[in-house]
């Protein structure tokens, strides 16, 4: 009995310092909090959110969070081990998963994750669209261009359709997503 009320002590001294040791560790207060300092980068380059940070994410019944880096200007999503994969910004959020598929960007490239955060369509696109009944709209050498205000179109370059395994379904060959067949 002893021992179990130590350990309980030990535990509950333990959580609250780390709880005192990240009080900017939240990724969402009122706002996107920069939650760069409570990651890591490892030796071949990939993010990780810190073991004791990873308390204060809200999980969804998926095991990802998310979090906004200030200095890459970008969301990632975050998994329960604290894996790290950056995420399209969207309407001042990360991307949304459609059909359990969210886009990734990595290098000005988009690709497609799942929620494991598995990257299942690597980045090989200079833009692509949600899915949508099983596709997505996807293009090459086409380039984001903004309204004049908040918002923005792509223009440009070839347009095609993947589905979720990343194979071409509809070929690379149309000049505008309009132009693809229905």
């Amino acid at each position: 009995m002893t021992r179990l009320i130590l350990l309980s002590v030990a535990l509950l001294v333990a959580a609250q310092a780390a709880a005192l040791a990240a009080p900017g560790c939240v990724p969402f207060s009122d706002g996107w909090n920069d939650f760069s300092a409570c990651t890591r980068v490892d030796s071949s380059g990939q993010r990780w959110v810190k073991a004791e940070h990873l308390r204060a994410l809200p999980f969804d019944k998926h095991g990802v969070a998310a979090v906004w880096i200030k200095g890459f200007k970008g969301f990632y999503y975050v998994g329960r081990d604290g894996q790290m994969v950056p995420v399209v910004s969207y309407d001042n959020g990360p991307d949304d998963f459609v059909e359990d598929r969210a886009r990734t960007q990595v290098d000005g490239k988009i690709g497609y994750i799942d929620r494991t955060l598995r990257v299942v369509i690597p980045p090989r696109y200079d833009w692509g669209f949600p899915f949508e009944r099983g596709k997505a709209v996807v293009c090459r050498g086409c380039a984001p261009k903004r309204d004049g205000g908040e918002h923005g179109f792509v223009e440009g370059g070839v347009w095609g359709a993947v589905d979720r395994n990343g194979r071409e379904v509809v070929p690379l060959q149309y000049r505008s997503k309009e132009d693809l067949p229905k």
